[in-house]
């Protein structure tokens, strides 16, 4: 398994995990992965943490559109 099958291998596990705990479904969670890993990657100088950043990103993404969804209930 070379680099990038491992970076593909852990990006699966992670959306996963952000699916579930975060209940969204994984299609979306990998959407959204996706696209803030190539808005990331597109302003990177440094790629060493672009995908620690990108689960990070993508996590508030998420929280924020729970925590927005729970205020207009």
């Amino acid at each position: 398994m070379d680099n990038r099958d491992t970076h593909i291998a852990q990006s699966e596990a992670v959306i996963t995990a952000l699916a579930e705990s975060m209940a969204h479904s994984p299609d979306d969670v990998r959407q959204l992965f996706d696209r803030e890993y190539a808005r990331l990657e597109s302003q990177a100088r440094i790629r060493a943490h672009l995908h620690a950043l990108t689960v990070s990103n993508v996590r508030s993404i998420l929280r924020r559109a729970a925590h927005s969804r729970d205020r207009a209930r």
